[in-house]
């Protein structure tokens, strides 16, 4: 977890119990996410996401892909992985 902090430049203790959309803002590919989440196919859509945390100035590239919850309880599970560029930020004017 701590290298998603790190790239994400969010504090060590984290954002228990929060959505990351309480900590970073989605500038682009949000759209695509929300429509992958309507895709009920066996394959996981893949999205490329711009996040920005709320603290910093820079932007950071993820990549993500949307699975159905393991757990019985309707909803999904979005795992982020850093783009194959890995922590490399886009400045924002």
């Amino acid at each position: 977890m701590r290298p998603f902090l790190e790239l994400l430049r969010l504090p060590f203790d984290g954002f228990e119990g929060r959505a990351l959309t309480d900590v970073a803002d989605v500038l682009s590919g949000r759209d695509q996410l929300e429509g992958a989440v309507s895709v009920r196919e066996e394959a996981s859509p893949v999205v490329s996401l711009e996040m920005r945390p709320r603290h910093a100035s820079v932007s950071v590239g993820v990549t993500a892909r949307v699975f159905p919850a393991l757990d019985g309880r309707p909803g999904w599970l979005v795992l982020l992985m850093a783009d194959s560029q890995g922590t490399e930020t886009v400045e924002r004017a």
